[in-house]
């Protein structure tokens, strides 16, 4: 349930049967398939009202978005309700050694910075920088940020971030830098480059700004 952070939700839970057999779970919006094993465990949180059960179910508490479609949950679900589509022809990709040249690029100018200051700003990689704006729309939305100061609940403290990504800042931060250095040699290489292209660090930009 949107607005309300894991420990206080009292989502409203629905085990679906086939045969006598449990074959799916609703929790709030969302439906899981479901072996044997918890089945009887979520069953009986409901029939509880979720006292005392509900540490044990993992929910959706906050959205948050930066995408091709534009920026926020809320813009991104309406432009796909409109039957919008992000993806388009990237520019900047020759098709003589690109068979595909189109993909959803998101439009920096669109992106905002509600949550760095300027010197992290410019040592934090896109890809972290983005994740760090979503996650904090996120964080917003369930009720862990203060809206109007940006200041993180305490609650955050024992929380953390898992982020999968497979490029992290490689095609933003290294193939730049490569360029750079052909260029330029040596001085062409940012000082901080072994900071801003691995893949752990939009997990570590979360968890520092926002206190986990």
């Amino acid at each position: 349930r949107r607005g309300t952070h894991a420990l206080q939700a009292r989502p409203l839970v629905h085990v679906g049967f086939r045969d006598n057999q449990a074959v799916h779970i609703h929790i709030g919006g969302a439906v899981f398939g479901i072996g044997d094993g918890r089945t009887k465990h979520l069953f009986d949180c409901r029939r509880d009202a979720l006292v005392g059960c509900a540490q044990h179910i993992d929910g959706v508490t906050g959205l948050g978005a930066i995408s091709s479609l534009g920026t926020g949950a809320d813009t991104l679900w309406e432009s796909l309700l409109a039957g919008k589509s992000g993806i388009r022809t990237a520019e900047n990709l020759d098709p003589t050694i690109i068979n595909s040249t189109i993909r959803g690029d998101v439009d920096d100018e669109h992106v905002p910075n509600r949550f760095l200051d300027a010197k992290t700003l410019r040592n934090t990689s896109r890809f972290a920088r983005m994740a760090i704006e979503a996650a904090g729309e996120a964080l917003i939305d369930a009720g862990l940020i203060d809206k109007e100061t940006l200041e993180p609940s305490p609650e955050l403290a024992s929380g953390g971030a898992v982020i999968g990504t497979c490029g992290a800042g490689v095609h933003d931060d290294f193939l730049n830098a490569w360029e750079s250095y052909k260029e330029r040699g040596v001085r062409g290489v940012p000082t901080h480059l072994h900071v801003s292209f691995q893949h752990n660090l939009a997990g570590y930009g979360i968890q520092a700004r926002f206190g986990m």
